[in-house]
């Protein structure tokens, strides 16, 4: 099984947390955001494709480094 674990993402679950949160989290990743749910779902889609074909048993952490 691959896995996908995505880590601070622009949902509607983001926009409940409270702002200073949000400011304290954007500050663990490299690019100073949130992932959108586009690009999540752009590594899930691409591990529907044939070109990770030796790729298995992983979990792919989708954090832009978050958990520095």
């Amino acid at each position: 099984v691959n896995a996908v674990a995505p880590g601070l993402t622009m949902t509607a679950m983001y926009d409940t947390l409270p702002q200073s949160r949000i400011d304290a989290m954007e500050t663990m990743t490299y690019s100073g955001r949130g992932a959108s749910p586009r690009e999540i779902a752009e590594v899930v889609a691409w591990l529907g494709t044939e070109s990770p074909s030796y790729i298995n048993g992983t979990c792919h952490d989708v954090n832009n480094g978050f958990h520095r």
